[in-house]
């Protein structure tokens, strides 16, 4: 069992002695309220430090902040120009979340989804698994690239085995339906279901679908 009151001490003092990664760690408790009381401005605030002492991981997560109007009032201009530092840093949750800026586009940042997969493939080779997810989504969408369920599939299964819940989900119903993989109800199902209770909506969606279809198939409780 985590002890995030233990971890929240640690965390604290490194920041005080300017450890930049202790920073940022300590803004996502104080983001998420883990070991401590939720402080979005808190959050903000050790993110911004964080980044100022040039932490591409701080300027990913005040990034964050500022897309999503967390601890301080949206600005998509300002999260974008964080992204972009970052990911030229070779941080790759920003090179995540800049890919999904340029796949739709954003203010002055115009749509750009050949970019946007170039800056996938590069998280997820750097084992950014929401990355290889992403992958998954634009093959199998055919996003800046040709359409190729079969690639869809491999990165959803690479991603799912890595934990990325949401690539659970995508991979289970990619089974269930045959997808670009050899059909199979009951691991696509299984696949759902643990997406599911991992409290992915898409997944959850998929779950009820599928149940209606498959004989014998019931929901778990």
């Amino acid at each position: 069992m985590r002890d995030e009151n233990r971890a929240f001490s640690l965390f604290s003092q490194a920041c005080t002695e300017g450890d930049a990664w202790g920073c940022t760690s300590l803004g996502e408790m104080h983001e998420l309220g883990l070991g401590t009381t939720k402080d979005e401005p808190g959050a903000f605030g050790l993110f911004k430090e964080a980044c100022e002492k040039g932490f591409a991981l701080g300027c990913a997560h005040l990034g964050l902040m500022y897309e999503n109007g967390k601890g301080t009032p949206k600005d998509g201009a300002k999260a974008v120009e964080l992204y972009t530092h970052a990911c030229d840093e070779k941080d790759m949750l920003a090179c995540l979340e800049l890919g999904l800026i340029l796949e739709k586009g954003q203010g002055a940042l115009k749509k750009d989804p050949v970019k946007a997969l170039a800056l996938f493939t590069e998280a997820c080779d750097h084992k950014e698994m929401a990355g290889c997810n992403e992958l998954g989504v634009v093959y199998a969408e055919g996003k800046g690239t040709p359409k190729d369920l079969s690639k869809a599939a491999e990165y959803y299964k690479l991603a799912c085995e890595h934990s990325e819940m949401l690539a659970c989900g995508n991979y289970g119903w990619h089974l269930f339906k045959g997808l670009g993989v050899t059909k199979d109800e009951a691991a696509g199902v299984a696949l759902l279901q643990k997406s599911c209770e991992a409290k992915e909506k898409f997944a959850c969606a998929k779950l009820k679908e599928a149940e209606k279809k498959t004989t014998g198939t019931k929901p778990k409780p």
